[in-house]
């Protein structure tokens, strides 16, 4: 099974558009375009994966701190 392209995997899993992401890494939105139906130059495509991983991470660290305030209230009353 062919791996979903980074960029596309990016903007789904990130819930923004082509030409946010292009904002973000300060490139044109033709070369978003580009990159989603061709090969992703190395460099973007380390860049898009440490994104989507920093991602990820900060939205495990949200559900840890949403946790601990949970436990806190319950442990108030």
């Amino acid at each position: 099974m062919e791996e979903k392209n980074i960029v596309k995997k990016v903007c789904e899993e990130m819930n923004i558009s082509q030409s946010d992401l292009a904002r973000q890494l300060d490139v044109t939105t033709s070369a978003i375009a580009q990159w989603s139906s061709k090969e992703v130059p190395k460099m973007a495509r380390k860049t898009l994966e440490y994104m989507l991983k920093s991602y990820k991470q900060e939205q495990q660290l949200n559900a840890v701190r949403e946790f601990y305030k949970v436990l806190h209230e319950i442990e108030k009353n």
